[in-house]
């Protein structure tokens, strides 16, 4: 395993170890729509070296309901629009513009809860820092609102 932390942005397309048989690569900064403003967004996937081979893929359940990016990663005003829409790092949220628009509050609680339920050891997410170190903490800060729906 690699001594360093993995963020977002470090240098896009190099693959970087997070445990025995799992790397992540950082993309690069892609932006997404939203009306008239383009959001910084970072991206990332994770190849899994498995017994018959490689999968690569974007840590999916994650990718929607946790958006963990730095604040002090972006501009000013990114950051303010973060705060806004409750997602900054260091633990990450389900932005409230996703929180408006998912219409099973209820299924999406359960998904969470068979996030948390294996007690991880480390979280990949697609959009923002990772959670290597005592992640479960993390995660139930972050999916709170998911976790109580489903309780």
């Amino acid at each position: 395993m690699t001594d360093r932390k993995p963020f977002a942005h470090d240098p896009p397309g190099v693959p970087r170890s997070v445990a025995d048989g799992v790397r992540i690569v950082d993309g690069p900064v892609v932006k997404m729509a939203m009306g008239p403003l383009n959001v910084p967004f970072p991206i990332r996937m994770t190849v899994l070296q498995l017994p018959d081979g490689i999968r690569v893929h974007s840590p999916i359940s994650l990718t929607d309901l946790i958006e963990n990016v730095a604040p002090a990663r972006v501009g000013t005003v990114w950051r303010w629009i973060m705060a806004v829409a409750g997602n900054p790092g260091p633990t990450g949220s389900t932005p409230r513009d996703d929180r408006a628009v998912i219409p099973d509050k209820l299924a999406v609680g359960f998904v969470a809860q068979q996030m948390v339920a294996p007690d991880p050891a480390r979280v990949i997410l697609a959009h923002g820092d990772c959670h290597l170190e005592n992640p479960v903490p993390r995660l139930q800060q972050a999916l709170g609102r998911a976790l109580r729906k489903a309780a």
